[in-house]
């Protein structure tokens, strides 16, 4: 890591889950719950950045605007316009227009491709390094490692045997989702 300007790679969470347009937003929430994150860049099938969805969007989906779940594909309830940087961006810069467009995640690319997404935990790794002196540190908690074929490949939710999976309904929100499956 450069110490004078850190750059957004150096932060970034690197190979991130993708979710493909055409999933479910229950397989999507199945997807976040599995890994413990609230992002996903969406991605087409050629791989290229087309949106991202949050756990929020999803349960705006539910109650809000009354779409059932199972049913609806991520595609319909995704932001169709992603804040996106380039790898090379300054740590700086992305900070900055996070904190100015209240946004909680970017997604980080080489061309149209995702190759990593900075959220607000990444952001607290960052502050942490910067208090410690500039020098790298670790997550607090590593990331499940995923591969390039993982990443790309059609999503089957885990079972959980002893926690079957809930159908979400348009009355039931994303905390309903959760606790189901708590």
């Amino acid at each position: 890591m450069s110490q004078s300007t850190p750059l957004i790679r150096d932060f970034m969470t690197s190979a991130p889950v993708t979710v493909s347009e055409e999933l479910t937003l229950t397989d999507a929430l199945d997807r976040m719950y599995s890994e413990q994150i609230r992002h996903l860049p969406v991605v087409n099938a050629a791989r290229a950045i087309v949106g991202t969805i949050s756990t929020r969007d999803i349960s705006i989906a539910a109650s809000v605007r009354n779409l059932d779940p199972d049913k609806t594909l991520v595609k319909d309830a995704m932001t169709p316009a992603p804040h996106t940087c380039d790898v090379e961006s300054l740590l700086v810069d992305v900070a900055m227009q996070m904190e100015r467009e209240r946004i909680g995640s970017v997604i980080i690319t080489q061309g149209t491709h995702p190759v990593g997404i900075f959220t607000t935990i990444d952001a607290l790794r960052a502050l942490r390094s910067v208090l410690q002196g500039g020098a790298p540190v670790e997550p607090a908690r590593m990331p499940r490692e995923v591969s390039a074929e993982q990443s790309g490949a059609p999503f089957s939710p885990p079972v959980h045997p002893s926690k079957p999976s809930v159908r979400v309904t348009q009355n039931h929100g994303m905390v309903s989702w959760f606790l189901a499956r708590l």
